[in-house]
């Protein structure tokens, strides 16, 4: 079944952010259910999105989350991205698994600078670099060692591409695996 759903909250008003939203839900029946969301205080107006909903979500079409990069330090620092299941190629375009278009030019946006990989059979990460025309590093500490070829990366993995440094979390291994 689809519902609408009725804000009305006017973001010019001080005492917005103290109201409750006001709610209606309407049952409908059809096969495609939308969900209609309304702001008021918009252009005198209010403004109006559809977005369908299913009802009946397939869990095995979601590509779950096994672990996340998070820029430490360049461009876009405090930004946190999904590494998800299989082969998750990095670049600054949006055409990559995980795009990193926060500033940094020297990350190519015409291909990508590397690729995380999540072994799902042997719950393991590695990384490798990709066609990219700098160098990936792995840090430790003060030392910088380039990555030339596939390697195994563990949580709290810190990587360098171009001006940003990224840390790598993992979600999944040996104590956590999606069934």
């Amino acid at each position: 079944m689809g519902d609408t759903l009725v804000v009305d909250n006017d973001p010019n008003d001080k005492d917005s952010e103290n109201k409750k939203p006001k709610t209606e839900v309407h049952k409908r029946s059809s096969t495609r259910p939308k969900t209609k969301v309304y702001r008021k205080g918009v252009a005198d107006e209010k403004e109006e999105k559809t977005v369908n909903v299913t009802d009946d979500l397939d869990e095995t079409s979601v590509d779950p989350v096994v672990g996340w990069l998070v820029v430490i330090d360049g461009p876009g620092k405090g930004h946190s991205l999904e590494v998800k299941v299989g082969n998750n190629s990095i670049g600054r375009g949006e055409d990559y698994s995980i795009c990193l278009d926060f500033g940094d030019t020297t990350i190519t946006a015409k291909e990508a600078q590397a690729n995380i990989i999540f072994d799902e059979a042997n719950t393991k990460f590695h990384i490798t670099p990709s066609g990219g025309r700098n160098l990936l590093y792995k840090l430790s500490g003060d030392k910088m060692d380039p990555i030339l070829q596939v390697e195994e990366i563990i949580g709290g993995t810190n990587i360098k591409m171009g001006a940003t440094t990224l840390r790598f979390v993992a979600l999944c291994g040996d104590d956590f695996k999606w069934d």
